[in-house]
Order: C-alpha cells, then structure tokens, then sequence
C-alpha cells in the first residue's frame, strides 16, 4: 500500500519518465498513452526555448542600455575636454567683441594660430578671469577674456541637448546656424581655397578726368564691381553727401600733431592708416589718435615697394599679423580696416585680408602727394580736392605732407561749404 507522502514521490517519478519519453500520464490510472505531436503541445512543453528567447530579451535591452549611455557620454564630449589649473570649467556660447587673437596658450607671449572674428561665436569651457579656453573648428585655444561675451548658459554647446520634446536641441541648432552665418560673412574663402586664387598683381589706378554723372570716378567704380566682393572698399555709398578722410602714415615727418591738432578743432575723425615703423617709433602719436576718437587701420610692417602680391601668402599673412597683434597688445586696440601699399593688390591678396577679418579700404580721390622734396602747390592742391567731391568720396592724403598739413582747415571748410559733412568710416566697411 503506497502512503500519501509516497504516492506523491511515485506521481513525481512517472511525470518526469513521461516527460523523457513524450508519453502523457493518466493521473487516475498511472498509464500512458503516447501524445501527437502537435504544434499546440510542443509550445506547451518547450519552457527551454521561452527561457531562452527570455534571456535573450534581457540581453539585448541590456546592450541596448550600453549603447545608449555609450551615446549619451559621446553626446557629452565638450566636457571632456581638458581644463588647466586655476581655470573654473564654464560651458558657455560666447561671442568675440571685436577681432581677437586665438592663442596656442594663456598669455600674448604665446603664438596666434589666426583670428577669432568679430560677433563670431564659439564654445568656452574654462575661464581663470583673464585667459578663456575656446573650442574653435575642433581645437582648444586661448583668447582675452575681455573680449568675449557670452550669449548662453548650456550643458551641450556644439551638439544637440538631450530633450524629448527636441526644443532645446531646436534652440542650439539655430545657435549654431548664426554663427555660421557670421562667419560665412567675414570669411568667405578657406586657407586652401585662397592659395588656389590668382595671386598676379594688379595695379589700382584711374583717371580723375573721366566721371559718372555723381562726380565719381568711373575707374573706381570699375574696381567697385569687380573687385568688391572681397568686401573691398572703393568709394562709399551714393546715398548722402558724406564724404571719408583717410590718412597714410607710414613714417613721421613731423606733420602728425599739426593735422591732429585741426582734426580736433574742426571736430572731423579721420583712419589713419600706420606701419610698423609709424606705430613702433611714435606711441604718443598713435595714442592720441585713439584717445580723440580716430581709427587706426593696418598699413603693414614691411610696406613692400613691389605690393604685397609679391611676398606670397604666408609672408603677407605674417606681416599683417604682426602689426595687428602689435597694435592690439600695446595700445588695446583692434584693427579692422586695411590699406594696400601702393594700391596694388590681387585676387588673392584680396581674399587674404579678408579672411583675416579686415576690409581693404582703397580710395576714390588721392594725388601726388607723398614726395617731401616735391610738394604741390597748396592752392592747386586745394582746388583739386574740392573739385572731386562725390558722394561717398574717400579721400587719400599723405600726413608726411606739408602742403596737407596747410591747407587741412581750409578742404575741411571747403567741404562742408559744399553741402558735405565728414563721416565716421564704419569699423567693418561699407
């Protein structure tokens, strides 16, 4: 007689036989009776497979989840991105005031890899209160902080954020396309694509007897059309009678605080445009001009007799660099506006200074001016400045002129008589 404890060990028993030997189990008689192999009784009995189809699932979701976090820390990677010490890590959209240098370290001693351009923004991810670290096209570099402004607090700068309903994503990618924008407007070519340009010389000049119906030289507007895209200046706009005073410094002659002096007095701004040697050997001077609220423009170190064509790219992006860099580390100043020597300049050229964030300033009225041994006469000079006036006129005069210097308070009466008044010559040109 099987007791009830044992009969449950016996069921136990022929349950798992049953089970080996694809028989089914009468409970009430203990026999067996062999199962058809259906589709329906296979599913029933087949637990491994669901177990593993299971373990499966988990698997998967499991590397799905790795994938993700994996996504998410890659998302995340400005942040990743190394800090000195003594800088508090920021994650910040900035935005340069004015044209800035970007330096391969925290200090004006270290070198300039180019140009942060005005209103152009980037990422910075530290600051110490006087050097920044920007992410610029990639690569870490240092600017003043004093010349950045930030325009946003964010966790992903350059990428898009984590967001389901996607608004801030929306948000960064408009951030992005702005400064694109921005950027696509004050450098149109890249450093490869500027090599590729035409680096023959030309020579700027035309004939002041020649004119349109505006009294405007038709050979400048000739340079105008053709040429001005490289966000070139040759003449202003036609709109009002206001006209441009631009000055050539490239040397003192000792006329410099005379012409300051009827600047002041007449309340007329004026670009002065210096070199190397102007800015090296008289500091007071270029001082002043800052401080009475002139501009000063990049006229070069070297001042190459030949045009700047003939130093070749690099040599013509060293020299405006240097003056630039100059200029900004002792007087605070920068320069956006720059001058050919002797006029002549190329395509390529053209683009280089632009891509530098200047605009090349030319002229619409100059004469001979510049020999010291060979002066023209002052009443003749008077007559033919007078007698070009043009809306949008800018004017060339040399300061190493004394007949300039003469006869300054007279053109600047001369003009306004005219019905003209002197403009202030926009920072980023026309």
């Amino acid at each position: 007689m099987i007791s009830k404890n044992n009969g449950k060990a016996v069921w136990a028993l022929v349950l798992s036989a049953a089970l080996m030997t694809g028989c089914a189990v009468l409970p009430n008689t203990y026999e067996t009776i062999p199962v058809e192999e259906t589709e329906e009784s296979v599913v029933e009995i087949d637990i491994s497979d669901e177990t593993e189809e299971e373990s499966e699932t988990e698997e998967e979701t499991e590397a799905e989840e790795t994938e993700e976090e994996t996504e998410a820390e890659t998302e995340t990677e400005p942040e990743t991105y190394a800090i000195d010490e003594g800088y508090t890590r920021v994650n910040q959209i900035v935005e340069a005031t004015q044209n800035v240098n970007l330096r391969t370290g925290p200090g004006t001693d270290y070198e300039s890899a180019g140009l942060l351009v005005a209103a152009e923004q980037v990422e910075r991810i530290s600051d110490n209160g006087e050097w920044s670290q920007i992410v610029y096209e990639g690569n870490v570099y240092y600017v003043a902080s004093e010349y950045i402004l930030v325009v946003e607090e964010t966790e992903v700068i350059t990428r898009a954020a984590e967001n389901e309903d996607g608004g801030e994503s929306q948000e960064t990618e408009e951030t992005e396309t702005e400064a694109e924008a921005e950027t696509k407007e004050t450098s149109t070519y890249s450093w490869d694509e500027i090599a590729a340009l035409p680096n023959d010389s030309i020579p700027y000049g035309f004939s002041s007897n020649n004119r349109d119906e505006l009294n405007r030289p038709t050979g400048v507007l000739y340079y105008e059309n053709l040429y001005g895209n490289y966000d070139a200046d040759f003449v202003g706009p036609d709109t009002e009678k206001v006209v441009y005073l631009t000055m050539d410094e490239g040397y003192e002659a000792g006329y410099t605080p005379t012409i300051l002096d009827v600047l002041k007095e007449k309340n007329v701004k004026a670009v002065f445009f210096v070199t190397k040697q102007f800015v090296t050997s008289n500091p007071d001077l270029v001082q002043r001009m800052i401080d009475e609220g002139h501009q000063i423009g990049n006229h070069t170190c070297s001042h190459p007799s030949a045009g700047m064509p003939s130093l070749g790219m690099q040599a013509e992006y060293d020299d405006i660099l240097w003056l630039h860099d100059y200029v900004q580390e002792t007087f605070g100043y920068t320069m956006t506006l720059f001058r050919f020597p002797t006029g002549a300049f190329s395509e390529q050229s053209l683009a280089l200074v632009n891509y530098m964030g200047y605009t090349s300033v030319f002229w619409s009225f100059a004469y001979a001016d510049w020999d010291t041994s060979n002066q023209p006469d002052p009443t003749e000079a008077l007559s033919s400045c007078l007698s070009s006036l043009h809306n949008g006129e800018i004017f060339l005069l040399h300061a190493v002129s004394a007949t300039n210097t003469s006869i300054l308070a007279d053109f600047i009466d001369g003009v306004r008589a005219a019905g003209y008044e002197f403009g202030v010559y926009p920072s980023t040109g026309f």
